[in-house]
């Protein structure tokens, strides 16, 4: 009878444990100050003449819920129309530059483009042979899982488990986060490599391969965001 009473006890715990435990709260993104991203760069013997672009999400979706007891709980998911993209933004290039050299990522400041040289690489990039925005008008990416492990020597000490669709097809990535929970405020850092390849695009490449890509790029985000309630 003593045993059925410290069972009975111990589910009454584990029931109320359960029932007590928040719900995930939805939280606001702060876009204004919110960075998602697309870091390419040149590839070939003319690397040294071109330049890396900066794409950048001006326009997008986001809804995001944290389980502020359990953050690998919580889920993320931004859509992005592909014609609201922007390509080498100066304020964005200014913001971003420091801190994806801090990381490793680019080795020199990222330089402003003109005008007329980021429309041209718009029209390469939204063309058919590449992001297609004709057939493929979104961007999605989703967080399936965060956590406070490392990924391999990353300087980021966290890790996101994200789902990135491009032209209908989507690649998970174990990325390289920080994850910063303060009260009612979110800031999130994460960083993945992805290859144009991956996703069914060839690297852009013209003048007979001598101006080219590289296959890789990289996903950076910085995510500001505010419990909404």
């Amino acid at each position: 009878m003593a045993v059925l009473f410290r069972v009975l006890v111990v589910v009454a715990i584990l029931a109320f444990g359960s029932a007590a435990r928040a719900e995930p709260v939805p939280y606001a993104v702060d876009t204004a100050n919110s960075l998602f991203t697309v870091l390419t760069r040149p590839a070939g013997p003319a690397a040294a003449f071109g330049h890396p672009h900066l794409i950048v999400a001006q326009a997008f979706e986001a809804t995001l819920e944290v389980d502020r007891d359990e953050l690998s709980a919580s889920r993320f998911t931004v859509v992005v129309p592909v014609r609201e993209l922007a390509f080498n933004p100066p304020e964005a290039l200014r913001e971003a530059s420091p801190r994806l050299r801090a990381l490793g990522v680019i080795d020199r400041p990222l330089t402003e483009l003109s005008p007329r040289e980021r429309q041209s690489t718009r029209e390469v990039a939204l063309s058919p042979g590449q992001l297609d925005a004709e057939r493929h008008p979104e961007v999605k990416a989703r967080l399936l899982e965060a956590g406070e492990f490392r990924v391999g020597d990353a300087e980021l000490p966290h890790a996101a488990l994200v789902a990135l669709t491009v032209r209908g097809r989507e690649v998970t990535r174990l990325m390289p986060a920080e994850i910063r929970l303060d009260g009612e405020r979110l800031e999130v850092e994460a960083l993945g490599e992805y290859r144009f390849t991956e996703f069914g695009i060839e690297p852009f490449s013209a003048a007979f391969g001598l101006l080219r890509n590289e296959d890789r790029f990289h996903l950076y985000v910085k995510l500001r965001a505010e419990a909404a309630r």
